[in-house]
């Protein structure tokens, strides 16, 4: 169900719309291998700095 004022997407879709630039910002990226990937590469086309980008990865425990 969408909500006026609330976005809906995949935060690498939708950051631009919030944040038009990242240049001279730390940015900080938590998540699963492939979310973190996206997000890296949206910030960077956003201006940040790789230098500036810290992440960590996590993943998911298969099923026993």
């Amino acid at each position: 169900e969408k909500v006026e004022g609330i976005r809906h997407g995949r935060i690498p879709d939708i950051l631009a719309d919030v944040v038009p630039s990242l240049r001279d910002r730390r940015v900080f990226i938590a998540g699963v291998e492939g979310f973190v990937e996206a997000c890296r590469r949206a910030v960077q086309a956003l201006g940040a700095d790789d230098r500036r980008i810290f992440t960590e990865g996590f993943y998911e425990q298969p099923d026993r």
